[in-house]
């Protein structure tokens, strides 16, 4: 089952870049770990529609928030998702209660 999620990010480090491919992971309550599928994420993304980028554009350099659309392949019946930076797992926001 693929969970699509949209997320904000600035880019403040004066190069344009992708967000790294596990930077950010989504956990449930039985502590299973999902990376991003990126190539997903890309088929799936209409630019200026549904987000600003896809997972793998280039972020540009301009501190400005930019919406990146994320797809995440999670197991059904899975509970509790709570999407995280993989090296902040103390830090997250839930994100569905229950995948159907």
């Amino acid at each position: 089952t693929f969970l699509h999620v949209l997320v904000f990010v600035a880019n403040n480090t004066g190069t344009p870049q992708a967000l790294p491919q596990d930077f950010f992971v989504l956990k449930d309550a039985q502590g299973r770990v999902c990376q991003a599928r990126s190539d997903v994420a890309s088929a799936a993304v209409q630019r200026g529609v549904n987000a600003d980028l896809g997972a793998e554009d280039q972020i540009p350099a301009n501190g400005l928030t930019t919406s990146v659309y994320l797809v995440f392949d999670v197991t059904p019946g899975a509970t509790d998702l709570m999407l995280f930076a993989r090296n902040k797992p103390d830090q997250g926001f839930k994100v569905v209660g229950l995948v159907p």
